[in-house]
């Protein structure tokens, strides 16, 4: 990689990753690169923050769906009743179903990446996130690499955009690298 450019992504002003793009020759990323790139930076944010309330949906789903069964159990000697509740579950199930699965966070950060490859031409690039339980840098999407991203572990300490990212993260401000030769 010859040159680099790494943005924060910010939820709710708070730094919870940093999408990162490479380039293979020498390039001096421009305005309109720092632009694009933070505005995908924010339509991924903006993803995060949809998977999080999906994911509070989800929960809130588990919870309602243990206090209809108590429910159902109480109603039990209406059928009617029994039956509507039934109903009412299901419905929620295939809501939460279709809005889990429109809202796959690892295929909308590839997405991503494949969008900025498009629009700027870029070789390489990853996106890496906090892991809120360990604080640590995690791959969660990436192009151009040799080899693909572990489906367990995905810290990669030492590696050039892991590098990058920390950095990002931790100044909270864009990074460019023009020429890594």
């Amino acid at each position: 990689l010859r040159a680099t450019l790494g943005v924060p992504i910010k939820v709710q002003n708070q730094t919870n990753g940093a999408i990162f793009v490479a380039s293979l020759q020498p390039r001096n990323f421009d305005e309109h690169d720092i632009q694009l790139l933070s505005f995908v930076a924010t339509q991924a944010a903006v993803a995060m923050r949809n998977a999080q309330l999906v994911q509070r949906l989800n929960l809130f789903t588990e919870e309602l769906e243990q206090r209809v069964a108590q429910r159902t159990e109480e109603l039990a000697q209406t059928l009617q009743d029994l039956t509507e509740e039934r109903d009412r579950v299901e419905s929620l199930y295939e809501i939460t179903r279709e809005l889990s699965a429109s809202l796959d966070l690892d295929r909308i950060l590839t997405q991503a990446l494949s969008l900025v490859n498009r629009a700027v031409g870029i070789s390489h690039g990853s996106i890496l996130l906090l892991d809120q339980g360990t604080g640590s840098l995690v791959y969660r999407a990436a192009l151009g690499r040799d080899r693909p991203l572990p489906l367990e572990k995905r810290e990669a300490r030492g590696e050039l955009d892991y590098m990058l990212a920390e950095r990002v993260v931790e100044t909270r401000q864009f990074q460019i690298i023009a020429d890594l030769s």
